[in-house]
C-alpha cells in the first residue's frame, strides 16, 4: 500500500468535493479516476521506479499529476514553479529525469530536452481518451 492506496481507501468513491479553488472544484472520485487513468498511462509510458518532475502552481492538475506519479510507482520531484534554468537543469541532470509535468503556463519559460513533458493541456487529453 503507497500513499495512494492509503489516501482512497475510504474516499475513492465520495462524490464530495475535494478542492475548491477560484470556481474549480474536483469530487474524490473525480480525483482517484483521473490520478488512477494516470498512473496506468505513466506505468505504460516510463515503467515504475523513475523520477518524474513536477512544476505547477497548486491546481487540480498538480494534485492529479502528484498523485498519479505516486500510484504508478515513480519518484515524485515537486519543484518550485518560478524555478531558474540554471537550477532545473541541475536537478535534470541530478535525477536524471525521463518525464516531467508542467503547467501550460510555464511551457513557455522552461526548456526541457530529451524527456516526455506532459502539461495540463495534454493530460487533460489523456484522461478523455483512456
Amino acid at each position: 500500500m503507497n500513499a495512494f492506496d492509503y489516501f482512497f481507501e475510504h474516499s475513492s468513491n465520495l462524490p464530495k468535493d475535494f478542492i475548491l479553488n477560484e470556481g474549480h472544484s474536483i469530487s474524490f472520485s473525480s480525483l482517484y479516476n483521473s490520478s488512477l487513468k494516470l498512473a496506468l498511462y505513466l506505468n505504460k509510458e516510463i515503467g515504475q521506479k523513475n523520477n518524474v518532475l513536477l512544476i505547477s502552481p497548486n491546481s487540480a492538475f498538480f494534485v492529479i499529476a502528484y498523485l498519479g506519479i505516486i500510484k504508478s510507482g515513480n519518484i515524485v520531484i515537486p519543484l518550485n514553479h518560478e524555478i531558474e534554468q540554471k537550477n532545473l537543469d541541475y536537478i535534470c541532470r541530478l535525477c536524471d529525469t525521463k518525464c516531467a509535468f508542467i503547467a501550460h503556463s510555464l511551457i513557455h519559460k522552461i526548456k526541457l530536452d530529451e524527456m516526455l513533458v506532459l502539461t495540463d493541456n495534454i493530460l487533460n487529453e489523456l484522461l478523455v481518451q483512456a
